[in-house]
């Protein structure tokens, strides 16, 4: 695709978009819904007009982050997370667990091998971070407890979907030995009790120096890049790229200073940043949502689903 042609088809996306999410809205659901329609006619598998592996995807990916972190700065809050652990720890549970089983036994009753089973299964039991706090933002009760322990427990389904992948693979005798495993769940956890540490030593000082300085717009590049530093994290260690968008989002909103910030007015005047948050994530990244996924659950179609004749 021609790198011009990407706003063309970006341009017609979001507004298809937003028409069809005006239509599905007035007809009492959730936006979301006409949004993901319009991603699937228009994706690879329909029309072909979106190539999700080319430079649309970076604009999806930058908007996917976009829309977590404003879930994790405006609408979540990080106390009423940590009350309700054992809340999250049940819904995720049984909100991944049944499905997990159900899949599984699809697959088996399809004639699939167990491995190739066990990959639908898990598909099916994560559920995808962004369709649900897109959800919760639309019916506007994401801020509300049981909004806020519905998207903890999908982070945590996305982090048991990794563990019991790499498991799997393991099992299967591939390139996931066991030691690579305990990599994986150290990596994962190293990167939640960085972002733990940082939230309880560093970001008050970044803070307090960010408040002293001269430039204009500073707390905002500097939330920006804090965002897609996080993103990476997460990416690095194997989960999604907008589970750090969601911690970035968390942390910053929990510090004082930056939680009285009008980030979203903000990010959406600075053009100079060349970043937008409420402008750009409310619309690209709500007609790219991927539901039911992960890095590591795609990857898997290579050598564990049966190749199409």
């Amino acid at each position: 695709m021609v790198e011009s042609q990407v706003f063309l088809v970006v341009g017609v996306t979001l507004l298809a978009a937003l028409a069809a999410g005006e239509v599905i809205e007035r007809l009492g659901e959730p936006a979301i819904l006409g949004e993901i329609l319009v991603g699937v006619l228009l994706g690879s598998h329909v029309l072909g007009l979106i190539d999700p592996a080319g430079t649309f995807a970076l604009f999806a990916a930058v908007g996917s982050i976009l829309l977590l972190f404003d879930a994790g700065y405006e609408e979540i809050d990080l106390k009423t997370l940590k009350r309700g652990g054992r809340s999250v720890a049940l819904i995720a549970l049984f909100g991944a667990g049944l499905p997990f089983l159900a899949g599984l036994a699809v697959g088996v009753a399809f004639g699939y091998s167990f491995a190739a089973a066990a990959v639908l299964a898990i598909s099916i039991g994560v559920t995808s971070i962004g369709v649900s706090a897109r959800t919760f933002i639309d019916l506007d009760r994401l801020d509300t407890t049981y909004g806020n322990h519905v998207v903890g427990a999908a982070v945590t389904a996305e982090i048991l979907g990794l563990i019991a992948f790499s498991l799997l693979m393991a099992s299967q005798g591939t390139r996931a030995s066991p030691d690579r495993l305990l990599g994986i769940i150290g990596s994962v956890g190293a990167f939640f009790a960085l972002a733990a540490l940082f939230g309880r030593f560093g970001i008050g000082r970044l803070s307090g120096l960010l408040a002293r300085s001269r430039q204009r717009g500073t707390d905002l590049v500097a939330i920006m890049g804090l965002m897609f530093l996080f993103a990476y994290g997460a990416d690095a260690v194997g989960l999604d790229l907008i589970i750090g968008g969601l911690v970035a989002g968390l942390l910053v909103g929990s510090e004082s200073r930056f939680a009285e910030l009008d980030v979203r007015e903000g990010a959406c005047s600075a053009s100079r940043t060349g970043c937008s948050s409420r402008c750009f994530s409310r619309t690209s990244a709500r007609i790219w949502i991927r539901a039911c996924s992960s890095r590591p659950i795609r990857s898997s179609s290579r050598w564990l689903l049966p190749a199409s004749s």
